[in-house]
């Protein structure tokens, strides 16, 4: 099984990256920073992708992202005990993909693709 990890820098659907992807051929795809995907890698790929969030809480012009051959079988509902956990949590919703998945194989998993801000998490919200 093959797993790539990337933030890729805003890479849009002309970028040589989604060449260096059908190369390699992943089983699964964790991405951060997404712009846009081509159609011919949509079509290979089952995928869950949100807007990351800006600083104010607003959607981002890229995409946290998961995309397997396979099936995104669910979400994960993220929870903790901690209040403030779960605000942010709900906050960095995009930020944060976690789902179940399966591939064509049978094997099943559970993933998360992270995009860490470039900013701390604002003291006053814990």
């Amino acid at each position: 099984m093959r797993i790539m990890t990337w933030n890729v820098h805003r890479a849009h659907k002309g970028s040589l990256l989604w060449q260096y992807v059908s190369q390699v051929q992943p089983d699964l795809l964790l991405l951060q920073e997404v712009g846009s995907i081509p159609n011919d890698i949509l079509q290979d790929f089952d995928h869950l992708l949100r807007p990351a969030t800006t600083r104010l809480g607003k959607p981002q012009k890229f995409h946290t992202g998961v995309l397997v051959k396979g099936t995104i079988t669910g979400e994960i509902a993220l929870s903790s005990d901690c209040a403030w956990v779960n605000r942010e949590l709900q906050f960095f919703h995009g930020n944060l993909i976690s789902c179940t998945v399966e591939l064509h194989d049978g094997t099943k998993f559970e993933v998360m693709s992270v995009h860490s801000p470039a900013w701390p998490v604002d003291n006053s919200r814990s």
